[in-house]
């Protein structure tokens, strides 16, 4: 079954969440005052983590392994944030 799922996200430098890797990315947002991704899931895949990167404007980009591919940007004012997805990342 296709449905949609939301993920907690929070503003620091690199996190991983339990979101399949075959869902589907279709925004990140803030709702209620707390950052979330909003994903396209099939509920027959559940396995897999992914891991973001939250980059201020002016910060350095994080050298990775894989690439990173950037998946949204979101304000805070003052700052505004850009949220990377790093291709290829492997749990330890």
């Amino acid at each position: 079954m296709k449905t949609i799922y939301k993920y907690k996200l929070e503003i620091k430098e690199e996190q991983v969440i339990d979101a399949p890797y075959t869902a589907s990315l279709l925004k990140i947002d803030f709702q209620n005052g707390e950052l979330r991704a909003w994903f396209q899931v099939d509920t027959n895949y559940m396995k897999g983590k992914r891991k973001f990167w939250i980059v201020g404007t002016g910060h350095e980009i994080p050298k990775v392994e894989g690439s990173l591919i950037w998946r949204d940007t979101f304000q805070t004012p003052p700052f505004v944030w850009h949220i990377y997805e790093e291709q290829g990342f492997k749990e330890d």
